[in-house]
């Protein structure tokens, strides 16, 4: 049972990181994909 909580948990943590994303890169490619960019590929 704990584990099945603990799997939602991620999923929603999964989605919400992933939309977040996906904002950062329309956002950076509004701006420019060029310093900010770079230095989050590197860093992860």
């Amino acid at each position: 049972m704990g584990q099945e909580q603990w799997l939602a948990g991620s999923w929603l943590l999964i989605l919400s990181h992933r939309r977040w994303l996906l904002l950062h890169l329309i956002l950076n490619k509004d701006l420019s994909l060029d310093k900010t960019g770079l230095r989050l590929a590197q860093g992860k």
